[in-house]
């Protein structure tokens, strides 16, 4: 296990964990449900385009911020 943050929060992933893999895992320990189809992640402060979440993989003390898109009017 690693040590992230995931939105400000620290958290424990499993070594190895892609992007993706890490925002599920956040996601099961909240019980806070989340559309992957509707987030933007910024990754040790860049945002990391989406194609790149299942290949980047984590690392000790890493930092992720999840934003969800909200319509509104």
């Amino acid at each position: 296990m690693i040590q992230v943050s995931y939105n400000g929060e620290q958290i424990k992933i499993n070594e190895n964990s892609t992007i993706l893999s890490a925002i599920e895992q956040a996601v099961l320990l909240s019980d806070e449900p989340i559309s992957l189809k509707s987030i933007a992640v910024v990754y040790n402060s860049k945002v990391l385009p989406r194609r790149l979440w299942t290949e980047t993989v984590c690392q000790q003390s890493d930092e992720l911020q999840v934003f969800q898109a909200v319509a509104g009017g």
